[in-house]
């Protein structure tokens, strides 16, 4: 939710409920771009920086979503019940910081 409110971060979890408009987020592992930074580049500087690690999904690992959404190479995060709270704020401000580059 918190990166969901950063400038230049787009989540790419979400499904529309049936029959509605409305979107509904998934589960622990959150999937991201952020606009205009290479998620290769995304990943090497998270861990370089702040020993976060995050995988990059490329396009053939979705392949008929990353067609039809036109989705490039995704940053995906393995959030889960043993994260505390400060360590998901430590990766909202890396990821804020990446966006403001």
């Amino acid at each position: 939710e918190k990166l969901s409110l950063l400038t230049g971060v787009s989540i790419l979890d979400v499904i529309k409920e049936e029959g509605t408009t409305e979107l509904k987020e998934l589960g622990g592992i959150v999937t991201f771009t952020i606009n205009g930074i290479p998620s290769s580049k995304v990943k090497e500087i998270l861990w370089a920086k702040y020993q976060i690690i995050v995988s990059v999904s490329p396009p053939s690992s979705t392949l008929l979503d990353a067609r039809e959404r036109q989705l490039k190479s995704l940053l995906r995060a393995s959030l889960h019940y043993y994260n505390t709270e400060e360590e998901i704020d430590v990766f909202v401000e890396a990821i804020k910081s990446l966006g403001q580059c």
